[in-house]
């Protein structure tokens, strides 16, 4: 009940969000891109938490949990490319896409490359639309899994209430609205990730402890646990398998579109690198703790 009550509140908290920034969308430029409107806030973490979605709290604290701390080279990975990321490409997408008056990656190359027959954006469409189909996909699975195990909804009933309560507030308020949910979200993503392991690591004997339980269970307690061509093979894989990712996904870079100013990507990068960071690092925590709360490891 309690669980329920926690879950209900926090989609109450999520609408009143989105019915409080909601603004009448009259033109494509407003729905798209919230007429370039956004201040270094809402884009940092539009950007970010638009990005950590229930791997955050289930994929990435699963590696940990299976392989211990030398997969953590995944985390900073991550982070290392999204710094670039904001660093190289954020400005020069933002100046770019005004200049050519684009709202969406697709018309962006269009235009950057004077394509007159429409080849790239027909191109760029269909290879979001296989990809995120799957990225789609595997939220959709995961939420699906939370309604399972929380509240015994079977897996479909899940994954169309939750299909339904996305699709409402997109075409209800268009990008400034997800902007702002992003931002309670992210808010909220941060406070809760980094509250469950400073809750619970005392109660488990301190890190002394989760580090005594890595080794009992033979799992790395070391991001170089050598120094072999092999391990430093694995930690490029680990980082860069990851992270080169985050040059490409239209869904973070369209929000660097939409800042009020260019000028203040800059404070936006730090803002947003800073979240990034923090939730990581507690999700880290998170997976290490799971080897301990879970002794004898996770059965179906």
């Amino acid at each position: 009940m309690h669980q329920f009550i926690a879950i209900l509140l926090y989609f109450c908290l999520a609408l009143t969000v989105g019915i409080l920034s909601y603004r009448k969308q009259t033109t494509s430029s407003a729905f798209l891109s919230g007429d370039r409107s956004l201040n270094y806030w809402l884009t940092a973490l539009a950007a970010h938490a638009s990005d950590m979605s229930n791997w955050l709290f289930m994929g990435y604290p699963a590696i940990i949990f299976l392989g211990g701390i030398f997969q953590a080279w995944v985390a900073l990975g991550l982070i290392f490319c999204m710094l670039l990321n904001w660093q190289w490409l954020a400005p020069k997408i933002r100046i770019a896409t005004e200049k050519f008056n684009c709202f969406t990656l697709s018309s962006y190359l269009e235009n950057r490359f004077q394509d007159k027959v429409g080849l790239i954006r027909t191109f760029s469409a269909l290879l979001s639309f296989v990809f995120y189909s799957i990225y789609i996909a595997a939220g959709l699975a995961g939420l699906g899994l939370l309604g399972e195990s929380l509240f015994g909804i079977s897996f479909e009933t899940s994954i169309l209430i939750g299909i339904g309560i996305v699709v409402t507030y997109i075409f209800i308020g268009g990008y400034v609205t997800l902007a702002w949910l992003d931002l309670f979200q992210g808010f909220f993503l941060l406070f809760v990730i980094l509250a469950v392991p400073f809750y619970l690591i005392p109660q488990f004997g301190g890190f002394s402890s989760l580090f005594q339980n890595l080794q009992t269970k033979e799992l790395s307690t070391s991001l170089f646990p050598n120094l072999s061509p092999r391990t430093l093979l694995t930690i490029i894989s680990l980082s860069l398998g990851w992270g080169l990712g985050y040059f490409g996904q239209p869904h973070i870079i369209t929000k660097f579109m939409g800042i009020k100013h260019a000028a203040e990507i800059y404070k936006s990068k730090w803002v947003g690198m800073s979240w990034m960071t923090l939730s990581l690092f507690a999700a880290t925590l998170v997976g290490i703790l799971g080897v301990t709360f879970f002794p004898s490891g996770i059965h179906n």
